[in-house]
């Protein structure tokens, strides 16, 4: 039996003053008004109330901030509103909202505490419904502001997640049917549900198993939202997008017909002139697409169909004009600094890429004599390099995928270097399709652009897979540096730093294992530099005690055993659990003659693992140094050996064995052979 419903007191009640801030997960949805579809709610908050709004605002904590944000007018308009074709209302202009979600997978700030911000802004803001879910929850609360006034009532889903949430929604709403806001509502969130499974469905890189299951998955949703609210926009969206899929195009096109009738949304718009196009109706097509231009005279990819619709029809001139047309949005919107919604992956799933493009550059022969007009046209040109990389790499048509990334690129270059872009994304693609030449355009980069942050990462990257240390440790020095100067980074700045650090320690070790003093004391001063790198970029502490092991290693090497002890103590410090310290710790006691403390540190280092070689030496090194039974040396050195056989020849010269050497035991086991029981 289901849970009994909460109101406001009951739940405060429940609650009491608990205010631990722990880890949700929340889904936010807006019933009323309609702002937007993509997991948020916005409260418009009271023209008067604007001054009381910011006071809560000072005493919201950082994690309660994760959950709420004052936001304009402007701001608002500008989110992401949801690709679904819903019918959204106007934000009015001039004013402030606060938002409620969290773009991060999770918040921190605990739901009693959301809630009671909640009650405090409620007085503030005009009137509004939404809810409020928790994935790992069955909870799903239900607000409505009227008049300053909040109602708050608790309901429960059967289970967790999205099933459970969808056949709540839908339950509630068959029970009131009287509350279209609420079936409205929930027919929007099975719509949306819809959507994410036919967005699957659509991918062709998934397999056709998964595509069917995705497909069946988005009509059980969709024909749910239909039985809610037909007149829906989104439900009206989502079923033309189903049977597009399912190849019945002339079907789709009358369900966008419905959604036409009910708003102007330029997306699903393009989409019904891809239904009248794979219908057969090429003449039917350009209605749609004038539509789209109506609800956005900036829509490149409707001039772009356009222009291809009237070649097909023999209007070459119409279609130059459609084509020019649409370079020059590309123009402007470059020289405005803003970005253009090039709709590669949707023309390109559409099938017509081909045809499409090969009118649209054919049109602009003439039109892109300046430098600004090459760079608009060699921006839009690596948008489709891009793709057609991307569709490489996951398999889809790969052969013409690659041939055309190939063409794509080298058109790029052909027209304009964008500050070095076309390199960085050429050489990407030269290395994921296994060809030659990703190195060298990033060098010819160089050579124009001697701080190109991405060519110097690269290029360094690169070099340190090819083990060549030093033009690793060069490039990526400079690009840590560059990256320091501009700012630029996170990720990339990091991982650089700790390529840097691991290549100046390959350097040092790569000098220990030639050998010689003039190489102990090189590999020293790498040591030393790489401590230096860790210390200014801010390091990990791992990096700091490898380094600190290596120090060790290089003194024990040039006889400097005291420093090397402290060497040793300071990695103990940083590691204390680590068997490597403890074990090299152990070492350094048997070269100062401290024999009794040595055998005491191979004791807790052979306690923190088993299975490393060094233990087993160090103890034989001390067991052959104060004249322990040959057999006992004997089984240490066999146990190392047999955790790392490729360690004879160190054995085989260390010094330490010296009064064992032309022992016939000992012998065997250095020269691999059996020792005769006689």
């Amino acid at each position: 039996m289901a849970n009994a419903k909460l109101d406001g007191p009951t739940f405060e009640a429940e609650i009491g003053d608990y205010d631990e801030e722990y880890r949700c997960e929340f889904k936010v949805g807006q019933i009323t008004p309609v702002w937007g579809t993509a997991c948020e709610a916005f409260l418009l908050v009271r023209p008067e109330a604007e001054d009381a709004v910011a006071a809560i605002f000072e005493g919201f904590s950082d994690r309660l901030l994760g959950f709420f944000r004052a936001m304009t007018s402007e701001a608002v308009d500008k989110t992401w509103k949801g690709d679904r074709g819903a019918v959204l209302e106007p934000v009015p202009p001039g004013r402030i909202f606060v938002r409620l979600a969290h773009d991060a997978d999770r918040n921190y700030a605990g739901y009693e505490n959301i809630y009671r911000r909640i009650v405090e802004l409620a007085p503030h803001v005009e009137d509004c419904r939404f809810v409020i879910s928790e994935d790992y929850n069955t909870w799903v609360d239900a607000y409505r502001i009227v008049d300053g006034e909040l109602v708050f009532e608790r309901g429960w889903a059967e289970n967790e997640f999205v099933d459970g949430l969808s056949d709540y929604y839908e339950r509630e709403a068959q029970a009131r049917p009287a509350d279209r806001a609420w079936v409205r509502f929930a027919a929007r969130e099975l719509a949306d549900w819809a959507a994410y499974h036919l967005g699957r469905a659509e991918h062709p890189s998934r397999s056709k198993g998964e595509r069917r299951k995705s497909r069946k998955l988005g009509r059980g949703y969709v024909e749910r939202a239909l039985a809610l609210d037909e007149r829906e926009a989104m439900c009206c969206a989502q079923m033309a997008r189903l049977l597009r899929l399912e190849r019945r195009p002339a079907e789709a096109r009358e369900w966008f017909e419905r959604h036409a009738a009910l708003t102007a949304d330029p997306e699903t718009l393009l989409a019904g002139a891809f239904a009248s196009i794979e219908a057969g109706d090429d003449a039917g097509a350009p209605a749609w697409l004038e539509q789209v231009l109506d609800a956005d005279p900036e829509h490149q990819a409707a001039h772009q169909l356009l222009a291809l619709l009237a070649d097909r029809a023999g209007e070459h001139e119409r279609a130059r004009e459609h084509a020019r047309a649409a370079f020059e949005l590309c123009v402007s919107a470059r020289a405005a600094g803003r970005g253009l919604a090039v709709h590669a992956e949707l023309l390109h799933r559409s099938g017509l890429y081909r045809e499409l493009l090969a009118v649209y550059l054919d049109a602009l022969d003439g039109l892109v004599e300046t430098e600004a007009r090459r760079e608009a046209l060699a921006r839009e040109l690596l948008v489709w390099a891009e793709l057609f990389r991307i569709k490489m790499c996951h398999g889809i048509e790969v052969a013409e995928s690659t041939e055309l990334a190939v063409r794509f690129y080298e058109r790029v270059h052909a027209l304009h270097p964008l500050g070095g872009d076309v390199y960085t994304a050429h050489a990407l693609f030269l290395r994921q399709a296994k060809r030659e030449g990703s190195d060298a355009l990033l060098e010819s980069l160089l050579d124009s652009q001697p701080d190109h942050l991405e060519a110097l990462s690269e290029l360094g990257a690169s070099a340190f897979r090819r083990e060549d240390w030093p033009r690793a440790i060069e490039l990526l020095e400079r690009a840590v540096e560059r990256a320091r100067e501009t700012g630029a980074g996170g990720y990339r700045r990091n991982f650089d730093s700790s390529q840097l650090i691991r290549a100046m320690l390959n350097q040092g070790n790569r000098l220990l294992e030639r050998g010689g003093e003039a190489n102990y004391a090189d590999a020293d001063a790498w040591f030393v530099r790489a401590l230096a790198t860790v210390a200014r970029l801010g390091g990990e502490r791992a990096a700091w005690y490898a380094l600190v092991l290596r120090r060790c290693a290089a003194h024990t090497l040039r006889g400097l055993h005291r420093e090397a002890f402290a060497f040793a103590e300071e990695a103990v410090e940083l590691a204390p659990g680590s068997v490597h310290a403890m074990s090299e710790l152990a070492s350094c006691y048997c070269n100062l003659g401290h024999y009794g403390d040595a055998l005491a540190a191979v004791e807790l280092a052979a306690e923190l693992a088993s299975d490393y070689w060094h233990v087993p030496y160090v103890r034989a090194c001390v067991l052959a140094r104060t004249g322990a039974p040959l057999a006992d040396v004997i089984t240490s050195l066999a146990r190392a050996l047999e955790l790392e056989p490729g360690r004879r020849e160190l054995i085989a010269g260390d010094p330490d064995f010296e009064t064992i050497r032309e022992r016939a035991e000992f012998r065997a086991l250095v020269d691999g052979a059996a020792v005769d029981d006689e």
